[in-house]
């Protein structure tokens, strides 16, 4: 088992990762997920879940709640749909493209659908599941999108502990 700093990592290949599939989903959990559970592989500190899902055209993800979790979810392919029922998210359906990101804040609870944009295509993500911080356990739900950064220019630093991510200036701010 490699050590960093004397602290020893279990690599697990992307090949070894749990999968789950049905006829309009394939997500692959890089730790213990619904119905994949493993107690050795619950999270790596605060990061809950790492899953790349590819969610086929039609309904994807029926509405469903989230509380106190923050999830960053990042558009590789396609399109994804957002429909939010609470909070600053609440007037209906936004797109996010390839590239970009979207953060959501389900503070005390949050109702939402995801599903791929288009008619024709599948949607591929990278989804996160973060502990939130305790003040933002209070919060209402919030839904940020960044788009995909200009062509040629690198992503900011998207998610980062507060006291960093205000010093580097990459607070997103709400639509």
């Amino acid at each position: 088992m490699p050590t960093v700093d004397g602290v020893s990592w279990d690599v697990r290949r992307a090949g070894s990762r749990a999968v789950t599939r049905t006829d309009w989903l394939r997500s692959a959990h890089s730790f213990a997920f619904g119905a994949h559970y493993d107690p050795d592989n619950l999270s790596f500190g605060t990061l809950l879940a790492c899953n790349v899902d590819e969610v086929q055209p039609g309904d994807g993800y029926p509405r469903h709640r989230h509380a106190s979790v923050e999830i960053l979810t990042w558009v590789l392919a396609g399109t994804l749909e957002h429909v939010g029922f609470a909070g600053r998210d609440s007037s209906g359906s936004r797109l996010v493209r390839p590239g970009g990101l979207q953060y959501l804040s389900a503070g005390s609870g949050i109702d939402h659908i995801e599903r791929s944009g288009s008619a024709t295509e599948p949607v591929r993500v990278v989804q996160m599941w973060l502990a939130p911080s305790i003040s933002s356990l209070r919060q209402h739900p919030t839904v940020w999108h960044l788009p995909p950064p200009a062509s040629g220019r690198p992503r900011s630093r998207c998610a980062s502990p507060a006291r960093s991510c205000s010093s580097a200036g990459c607070q997103p701010k709400p639509r």
